[in-house]
């Protein structure tokens, strides 16, 4: 599967399933993967953008993972699941899981996706900051 049709299916996936407001998240989250992914060389760019795209599909909607995995491919859905926290374990340990994956691509993902909510001044709540803050110094 070529990423062009893959970046087509997941923003017909992520318009279908984000409320407005996750969606700008969401296209924040690519923008800053995309550009991160310029300044290395093993992480495509547009791969990084797709992944910021669906980096939330999962655990926030009701897209399922067959679903998804038809629109971007077993390539690309493997980081998505890495960035996918489970319920039954704690950030902490999520984010210990997915520094531990060696995924760059699911790595820069995340870190995209720290570096949105810390530049959202309207967004960043108290509890926000909280659950960021101590893994900032691994991420950015």
């Amino acid at each position: 599967m070529d990423n062009y049709s893959s970046l087509i299916k997941v923003m017909d996936l992520a318009q279908k399933y984000y409320p407005k407001n996750k969606l700008r998240h969401a296209i924040r989250v690519a923008g800053f993967a995309c550009a991160d992914a310029q300044t290395r060389t093993n992480v495509n760019s547009l791969s990084a953008f797709i992944v910021g795209i669906a980096h939330d599909l999962l655990e926030d909607t009701e897209c399922s993972h067959e679903e998804l995995e038809q629109a971007i491919g077993k390539n690309l859905m493997a980081s998505v699941i890495i960035l996918t926290k489970s319920d039954n374990i704690t950030y902490e340990d999520y984010i210990i899981e997915v520094k531990l994956s060696n995924d760059p691509l699911a790595i820069l993902v995340k870190k995209a996706d720290i570096k949105d909510h810390f530049s959202q001044e309207e967004t960043l709540t108290k509890k926000l900051i909280e659950k960021y803050l101590p893994y900032i110094k691994d991420f950015l």
